[in-house]
């Protein structure tokens, strides 16, 4: 009973091309003959000749080419362009090309007469890869000497640290090649990192614009059969002795390697016959590549023969101290000297070794195919197809990066503000916001900026459990506040209500969620009420008197505000010119208006007034007239000379 014992070339091989592209090589298997004759189906065994890119369960390609651009971070440095190639080749067929190349297959060796591929009345033949003992896979490599090119030092900081190299325009380094899979339709994946040249030839290569660059080898060690082989090895046994005994006036006695020496020129004098002989009934096909195996098989054979052949013809030297030599030693059947036979029959010995068999032996196979243009139909007029094996990536977008200059804004030279302040915050991954504070003094301090900036990195949104109200991945929480100084009591020319020494722009518990990259701090006058008061006088109309003003906060119906404090300011013959200031934070109202009333003491004549009623303004600018007693709307009164209040003394 036989089976299959593996492929041959001794009935030649079958070469079947397909319109797609694909050719394969069939080999008969060695017992293919006697297979046929039981009745069995023969087996073929294909080999392809070309590898090709891998696709996935989808029948999209394995394969990927990511160009990438990162912008320099400072302008010492360079920007980053280059890219990142994935690709995976496969020997494997398509089921398609495949059913269509079995046919051909099958058609052509219905023709064929040689025994290893045709018998009459044969089943179809069963399919299998080749054997493969070794497989090596390997792609081209674009790099430049086979080195990287060196990091650039002339970068700040002066020598370069390792991992901080730049990626060149030719950089090239290539992974995933070397031993595979000893299934010639297994898959072998790479991939390499190339700088911005290899990048661009890349892509158009495998666009098919331009000349391919990218070639995939494989070199695979096959495990063949010879078909049956016969080795012979006759000898001439009287030819092989009496060729010794004219050697005796030399020597007597004989070492192993000598012995060795005389019997392989016996071999060459044809002395001792070694030949092998194929099967006559099939025609061989590359001889040349079987005999290196036979002969070597032989080889070892022959080896063993002619130690037999020693044995026969020689025996043990006699021992130095004149005992027989009946002892052998480990290292030799023979002895370690011999002596040759003084006689022996050879009419008695054997005169032939044979040997019948099939001998095993490796052949190579090296497949070699351009990858690049594969893509060209596949993706060269289908955007998708594009935007999935070429697609662009930009490296400032990943990590993306929050960036928050914070600038204050404030009119410091009203001496109102003492300093402003912001926190920036964004969630952690509990949903937190974690802040980071900064503080602007006023101008002329030290610890004077003219600007701030917060950075930190952008999250998904999946990846915030319990994420704060109104926030979104591209959003920051901002808190400012305005601080405020505190009012001088000696400086009489500003009057500054306040009930906070600070006041909050943005609202608890938070702030206000931005996504603006620009954020400014104002002390602008949404938070402050300011009414600047000018007295309209002259220092004539002023002897002997003082004007004064009264100021109130008041709602829209013009009822004073409950808890507003009344500002008051006065003017003097020596001390009327200076604009005054009243300040009220928080604001007080949001229609900002207040009511104010004008009173006049005059010592001289010892009388006092003024208006009788409040008027109501929102005016930011007031002035301030002296009333005449007898206008209309002014109340005039007499004092008597204890009820008149002190004079004032006369202000710097």
């Amino acid at each position: 009973m036989v089976d299959p014992i593996g492929p041959t070339m001794a009935g030649g091989t079958q070469k079947v091309d397909d319109e797609s592209g694909w050719t394969v090589t069939f080999y008969p298997d060695a017992n293919n003959y006697a297979l046929m004759s039981e009745g069995k189906p023969p087996s073929f065994y294909w080999l392809p000749t070309r590898l090709s890119l891998a696709r996935d369960e989808n029948d999209d390609y394995k394969f990927n080419l990511t160009r990438f651009i990162g912008k320099a971070q400072t302008p010492q440095d360079k920007d980053t362009v280059g890219g990142v190639l994935g690709l995976t080749v496969t020997g494997a067929i398509p089921s398609d090309v495949w059913n269509r190349l079995t046919k051909k297959v099958i058609e052509q060796t219905d023709k064929n007469t040689n025994g290893l591929w045709w018998k009459e009345g044969r089943l179809d033949p069963l399919f299998q890869p080749v054997v493969v003992s070794s497989n090596t896979v390997s792609l081209s490599n674009l790099a430049l000497g086979g080195k990287r090119e060196p990091a650039d030092a002339s970068r700040p900081g002066g020598e370069p640290q390792p991992g901080d190299e730049p990626l060149k325009n030719w950089h090239w380094v290539l992974q995933g090649g070397g031993k595979a899979s000893l299934d010639p339709t297994g898959e072998t994946a790479f991939v390499a990192l190339v700088g911005n040249y290899p990048a661009q030839l890349l892509y158009k290569s495998f666009k098919g614009t331009s000349t391919g660059i990218v070639f995939a080898s494989s070199a695979m060690q096959l495990h063949m059969w010879t078909p049956r082989v016969k080795l012979t090895i006759e000898c001439n046994w009287n030819k092989i002795y009496e060729h010794f005994k004219s050697k005796l006036n030399v020597r007597t006695l004989w070492a192993k390697a000598d012995i060795d020496a005389e019997l392989k020129s016996l071999q060459i004098d044809g002395a001792i016959k070694v030949e092998f002989v194929l099967d006559e009934t099939v025609p061989i096909p590359g001889m040349e590549k079987i005999s290196e195996t036979l002969q070597k098989h032989s080889d070892v054979v022959v080896e063993k023969f002619l130690e037999y052949v020693g044995g026969v013809i020689f025996g043990p030297a006699p021992e130095k101290d004149g005992t027989s030599g009946e002892a052998s030693s480990k290292e030799s059947p023979w002895g370690a000297e011999l002596k040759l036979k003084a006689s022996w029959d050879f009419t008695k010995l054997r005169l032939k070794y044979e040997e019948t068999d099939r001998m095993a032996y490796l052949q190579t196979s090296v497949t070699s195919s351009s990858l690049t243009s594969v893509l060209k139909e596949d993706a060269g007029n289908n955007p998708q197809k594009e935007k999935k094996y070429f697609p662009v990536v930009y490296l400032d977008d990943w990590p993306a990066q929050l960036v928050r200059i914070c600038k204050p804004v404030a009119a410091w030279a009203t001496d109102v503000y003492d300093s402003l302040s912001v926190q920036v915050g964004y969630p952690d991954q509990d949903g937190t916001v974690v802040y980071e504070p900064h503080t602007f003094y006023r101008p002329g301090d030290q610890l004077t900026t003219k600007e701030w900036t917060y950075r930190t990195f952008q999250k998904e949104k999946s990846d915030v459990k319990n994420p704060p109200p109104n926030w979104e991945p591209d959003r920051t929480f901002v808190k400012r506040w305005i601080h405020f100084k505190e009012p001088d009591p000696q400086n009489y020319l500003v009057v500054f209500h306040s009930t906070c020494a600070k006041i909050a722009i943005d609202p608890e518990p938070y702030g206000t969620a931005l996504n603006d990259q620009i954020i400014e701090v104002r002390a602008d006058s949404n938070q402050v009420m300011t009414v600047q008061v000018r007295f309209l006088a002259s220092k004539a109309k002023l002897k002997d008197r003082v004007l004064t003003v009264d100021l109130q906060p008041v709602d829209e119906h013009g009822t004073p505000i409950e808890g507003a404090r009344t500002a008051t300011f006065d003017a003097l013959e020596d001390d009327y010119k200076p604009t005054r200031t009243w300040r009220v934070c928080p604001v007080p109202h949001e229609k900002r208006n207040y009511r104010y009333k004008v009173t006049v003491i005059d010592y001289a004549f010892g009388a006092r007034w003024g208006d009788d009623d409040w008027t109501v303004t929102d005016t930011s600018s007031l002035k301030v007239r002296i009333p005449k007693p007898t206008d209309q709307g002014v109340h005039f009164e007499l004092l008597e000379e204890d009820a008149r209040p002190p004079r004032r003394p006369p202000r710097s």
